[in-house]
């Protein structure tokens, strides 16, 4: 099973658990939901939510999300992450395809760590 990753807080997870799919704001606003791969999941964690408490990480099975699934680059030039190609799913995420809901936590300098729980793929 090859696995991708998003970030996402416990109030959005019991969401996602309620409704049977996980919709993120970002397909609203931007028309997907973010991921990433198990070697970009900590940077981008750290770039994105540094001192943020309280996440959780989802690793979702790719073929539940494969008709939905793009990987690309992220917008701007001038982003440090041009060179890195991102899976975005292009619509919800069902919950079947959910295989586990761990907590991302920080290690004593701020900085996120691999979660102990967290399958790798």
């Amino acid at each position: 099973m090859k696995l991708i990753f998003h970030i996402t807080t416990p109030a959005a997870w019991a969401e996602a658990q309620i409704e049977g799919q996980v919709v993120a704001e970002s397909l609203a606003t931007e028309g997907f939901i973010h991921c990433s791969r198990a070697g970009q999941l900590l940077a981008v964690a750290n770039r994105f939510y540094a001192g943020v408490d309280g996440l959780l990480v989802l690793a979702i099975d790719e073929s539940g999300v494969a008709p939905w699934l793009v990987n690309e680059g992220p917008v701007g030039s001038n982003d440090p992450f041009a060179q890195d190609v991102f899976p975005h799913v292009y619509g919800p995420i069902p919950l079947s395809s959910v295989v586990a809901a761990v907590p991302l936590a920080a290690d004593v300098n701020g900085q996120f760590v691999w979660p102990v729980a967290l399958p790798r793929n």
